[in-house]
């Protein structure tokens, strides 16, 4: 059964199952006020569904301006493409699923019906406002709103840091494939601790060896969800210099860590970054970046519902 639309957007029906729209053979969780698929429709963030909590970055006041110095893809992007192209079906899900950067990466390259969850409620509609042909949700992937044996391929890039509870997260994961592979992107804790920018905001990887999970321990979780052949890949891209365009993005806080350096760190290390680089004969500065591709493959058929 397919709700009717009022003038608020989806009417929520009562608890149970309905089909997707344009996704026939995938079953949404009816909870009131979850779906924010509809254009006109602006759920509160009290309603986003079971097991959503606070963020440490509050992503709704930031959304405005996230794409300003953000683009989709990364180190990792031919792990995922080639893992969706290896799942053997079409229907994927995307965990955290932001403005849609990576969304709209994954699609140029792998042409796909793709459901999108984000908790964001202005990232959500970031996303949705792109255009891309994508089923938007709201929720969390410890709790994931669809039914057994849904998609192919379930991705996440730079979320499971806001995970607390891996265990349920992978386990969510497992239930809703039908088959096929799970891949998230992460930050090793190596290049964490040794950023190539902490001499000028030297609490950045105080504060992300704090957030980020070590990846043997999102190794082992995928491993005790029933995950097999779980592979962690590290992948890199070449040093570049920083120069006045990368300093302007790092002033728009290219990264959410900036948000959460001590009081005064992030101004006085820009400053100091920018007078080094107006220095005549000071050595170059270089940032490069790596991620870790952290993939397990599901050996099951479960029932659609």
């Amino acid at each position: 059964m397919v709700p009717k639309k009022s003038r608020r957007g989806f009417q929520p029906l009562q608890s149970g199952w309905k089909p997707l729209l344009r996704f026939p053979d995938v079953y949404l969780m009816v909870v009131p006020d979850f779906e924010v698929n509809d254009p006109g429709y602006v759920p509160g963030r009290q309603n986003v569904g079971v097991g959503w909590r606070p963020m440490d970055v509050d992503y709704d006041q930031i959304s405005e301006t996230y794409d300003d110095h953000r683009h989709g893809g990364g180190p990792c992007m031919e792990a995922l493409v080639a893992a969706a192209r290896a799942s053997g079906g079409d229907c994927v899900l995307e965990l955290g699923a932001g403005t849609g950067n990576n969304t709209a990466a994954l699609l140029d390259r792998f042409p796909c019906r793709l459901i999108a969850l984000e908790p964001s409620r202005g990232m959500a509609a970031r996303g949705r406002a792109k255009g891309l042909p994508v089923y938007w949700l709201r929720g969390v992937g410890e709790c994931i709103p669809l039914a057994n044996g849904s998609v192919d391929f379930i991705f996440g890039a730079y979320m499971l840091h806001y995970i607390r509870d891996l265990n349920a997260l992978f386990s969510e994961c497992r239930r809703v494939l039908r088959g096929g592979r799970a891949v998230f992107v992460t930050v090793p804790r190596r290049f964490i601790a040794n950023h190539p920018l902490r001499g000028y905001f030297p609490s950045l990887p105080e504060v992300d060896l704090a957030r980020f999970q070590p990846v043997e321990t999102v190794v082992r979780a995928m491993e005790e969800a029933g995950f097999v052949m779980v592979t962690a890949t590290v992948e890199a891209s070449p040093p570049r210099p920083v120069d006045a365009a990368y300093v302007r993005k790092i002033a728009g806080k290219l990264i959410s860590t900036y948000e959460l350096l001590p009081p005064g760190e992030f101004e006085s290390g820009l400053k100091r970054l920018k007078a080094d680089l107006a220095r005549p004969g000071k050595p170059a500065v270089t940032v490069h970046r790596e991620a870790v591709a952290i993939a397990g493959c599901v050996q099951h058929n479960a029932e659609p519902h």
